[in-house]
């Protein structure tokens, strides 16, 4: 594990951690191309998370173009390490799948949150220290035996998004909720209108990126 870090952070990894890969952790079905509405089955025991740092200054453009050039970059290099450390651990014997863009089985923020990298957020996102929602994640899904890194929770983050709702109140498509946490598939978060959300993309142009930026 420790090899596995080390390497992914050379790799340009800004954060990285391991976790027990869960049930609630995997979507039920694929949602895109000959995937789509196949059922997900992963026999992997362990997931290890990793998250790379987006541009402030492209972020804070939000929602013009060049937060889509920006999230792009790094769906792309999160993604090449992923794929590195998956080819590393097939190299060694074990199964691996790298989760990157377009083929993702599971849902990066839980997998980033119970390996220690932050917290989920009123938006939807992985919060993480220092860098808040600024980050794209991959994941490794594996079965070589790996160690654990203990979940870090913070409440201060969860009292912050309670409190604040600024993304809630400056999403142009309306699509974060200003209510409470509610329990969603045996985890309590915050969960946002996908379809306002993808609505306003469509209608902007862009990936948007206000509540990142």
């Amino acid at each position: 594990a420790r090899f596995i870090k080390t390497w992914a952070k050379k790799l340009g990894a800004l954060n990285i951690g391991i976790t027990e890969l869960k049930e609630y952790h995997l979507y039920s079905v694929g949602g895109r191309h000959e995937r789509y509405g196949m059922e997900v089955i992963n026999p992997h025991k362990f997931a290890i998370a990793l998250t790379v740092e987006m541009d402030y200054a492209m972020m804070s453009t939000g929602p013009l173009a060049p937060t889509v050039m920006e999230s792009a970059q790094q769906y792309q290099n999160s993604g090449s390490v992923a794929v590195q450390i998956a080819q590393f651990i097939r190299n060694l014997g074990y199964s691996a799948r790298a989760h990157i863009d377009a083929n993702y089985e599971l849902i990066c923020p839980l997998v980033a949150r119970d390996a220690g990298l932050g917290e989920i957020g009123r938006m939807g996102l992985l919060m993480t220290p220092g860098y808040g929602p600024r980050v794209r994640i991959a994941v490794v899904t594996t079965d070589l035996p790996l160690f654990i890194d203990p979940p870090t929770h913070d409440p201060s983050v969860l009292d912050f998004c309670t409190k604040c709702k600024k993304c809630a109140v400056i999403c142009p498509g309306q699509a974060i909720s200003f209510e409470k946490r509610k329990e969603i598939n045996g985890v309590f978060r915050w969960q946002i209108n996908p379809e306002a959300c993808f609505t306003y993309w469509c209608k902007a142009g862009t990936d948007c990126g206000r509540c990142i930026a």
